[in-house]
């Protein structure tokens, strides 16, 4: 085990199931993203990631998968960020289905807005 591991504040723990705590929000955001990736078969480790040409401080990547692609991109800032869908190449597209959020993701006039910190699972 982990012997230099700091001490686990259960009680802060338990916080998890006290609606409208962080711990609550974190643990549940934590939760979504583990069945989502239960349920995303091209996050498989026997298919190639391509990291895909996105502009900093975005990060993109596909997976290629006999179901269909994954295409992943994230915003690691604080700010609002514009990906413009066409340096997607091959990759770009319409429409998609985000597996996070189970909603359809369109592009407005080819871009494609990504809240703070946001992040995509698209299929």
């Amino acid at each position: 085990r982990w012997p230099h591991r700091p001490y686990m504040d259960w009680a802060k723990a338990e916080k998890r199931n006290e609606a409208g705590t962080l711990e609550a929000r974190l643990f549940g955001a934590i939760k979504t993203m583990l069945e989502a990736r239960r349920g995303t078969p091209q996050l498989h480790a026997g298919y190639q990631t391509e990291i895909l040409d996105a502009p900093p401080p975005l990060f993109a990547y596909a997976r290629a998968h006999p179901l269909g692609e994954l295409l992943a991109v994230y915003n690691f800032t604080e700010q609002t960020q514009v990906l413009p869908v066409g340096v997607l190449g091959p990759h770009a597209f319409t429409e998609k289905l985000d597996k996070l959020s189970h909603r359809r993701v369109v592009p407005y006039d080819g871009l494609l807005e990504l809240p703070p910190y946001a992040r995509l699972w698209l299929v």
